[in-house]
């Protein structure tokens, strides 16, 4: 399991989230915007048996993200949503 990092957007007032440490190292060196607040839980960042993909969307409008862990609202956003940009899976999560 890998730590999954979390970030106060000090401009919208929302959170962040990233499983990728380089992602995390840039942030921390080019967003003053972004504040570190630590890890936020584990996860998985590959698939491993009884886990599940968690897909991360860039909103176009607001600057944020959205994650989703369903497969149906995944393909939705993905046929209707032209302002949600598909980031690809953020991490895996243990199945429910």
């Amino acid at each position: 399991m890998s730590a999954v990092f979390r970030f106060f957007d000090t401009i919208h007032g929302t959170q962040f989230v990233t499983a990728a440490t380089a992602e995390r190292d840039t942030i921390l060196a080019t967003r003053s915007d972004l504040k570190l607040e630590g890890v936020s839980f584990y996860e998985y960042n590959n698939a491993v048996p009884g886990s599940a993909p968690v897909y991360r969307f860039f909103d176009t409008i607001y600057g944020t993200h959205f994650f989703t862990g369903s497969a149906s609202e995944r393909a939705t956003i993905v046929a209707t949503r032209s302002d949600l940009v598909e980031e690809g899976i953020a991490f895996y999560s243990p199945a429910t």
